[in-house]
């Protein structure tokens, strides 16, 4: 190791002429450290050795991070890559959370085996739902050709009652239908919110469907006029309309739980329904938002 003395001279013969060869040469030194110290201090950094930190040095996570951890866990349920990426994203409903809730933070990059470790510490580490439930999987392999359609409601928003007709795209799990109504919907809502769908996204070949009062007879004259067949889902089975019933939670649990922090959420909802589609991760296709493989063929 050279001393500082011997940089200093090995940079006073470089400033006189010789090459960094010769100088290495008469210092049994490299050419590459000659360059190196040479050019450190042409640079103004001085020949003194610069402090040694190691690589691995690990984050501490501020309290306030682990205030926001655990206000987005209570509040949405979410596993630790959902908290890590709406962390370093900061969505604008997860942003306007923890601004009523007092927390102001900066986007920040946390690893899952960090935030996971602050969940252990406020003891909210592990799933939500009582643990892993193993059913068949199933996946059409390209959009529109199987969309799942089900009715969500009565539920409250805002003091009022409310229903929904929803459909989610089986490949992409991308929402093609989020249509609220004021009263339980009726096979002529249903038509009325899948026409709309239909305008902008294309019609499938398939749609799946519970034995409902609205998809009965005149929802497959609906659909056989449309050109798309009507596949009917076995009762006391959920798990075959398991994108849906999955779509309906999220909704639950991101969207109706908004209601104990904010007024006006009802206006929020096309733009969450955006978020969903184009920005949240969907853990069922690799966390990558439903839009990234919803590229359909319109007729």
């Amino acid at each position: 190791m050279l001393s500082v003395d011997m940089r200093e001279r090995i940079v006073e013969k470089v400033s006189e002429g010789s090459t960094f060869s010769k100088v290495a040469n008469i210092f049994g030194t490299t050419r590459q450290t000659v360059s190196k110290w040479y050019h450190r201090w042409k640079n103004g950094e001085g020949l003194e050795d610069r402090p040694r930190r190691p690589n691995n040095i690990k984050r501490k996570v501020e309290d306030v991070h682990e205030r926001a951890i655990g206000a987005l866990r209570d509040a949405f349920n979410w596993g630790t890559e959902k908290l890590r990426r709406a962390l370093a994203r900061l969505p604008k409903p997860v942003l306007k959370l923890l601004r009523e809730l007092r927390i102001e933070i900066d986007p920040i990059h946390l690893s899952r085996e960090t935030i996971n470790k602050v969940l252990q510490k406020l003891g909210l580490n592990g799933s939500p739902y009582g643990g892993k439930h193993e059913y068949e999987r199933f996946e059409r392999d390209e959009p529109n050709d199987l969309w799942q359609l089900d009715i969500r409601g009565p539920f409250r928003l805002e003091y009022e009652e409310r229903y929904a007709v929803f459909g989610v795209d089986d490949h992409s799990r991308f929402a093609v239908c989020a249509e609220m109504t004021e009263s339980t919907p009726t096979t002529k809502d249903v038509e009325k919110a899948l026409k709309k769908s239909f305008s902008r996204f294309g019609k499938p070949d398939e749609v799946l469907v519970d034995r409902g009062g609205q998809f009965r007879d005149k929802f497959e004259r609906f659909c056989e006029f449309e050109g798309i067949e009507v596949v009917k889902a076995p009762p006391r089975y959920p798990q075959i309309k398991g994108k849906v019933e999955r779509f309906k939670r999220t909704f639950n649990e991101e969207y109706l739980v908004l209601q104990e922090f904010f007024v006006n959420v009802e206006e929020y909802f096309p733009e969450w329904i955006h978020d969903y589609n184009h920005e949240r991760p969907n853990m069922g296709i690799g966390n990558k938002p439903p839009a990234s493989r919803f590229k359909p063929d319109k007729d």
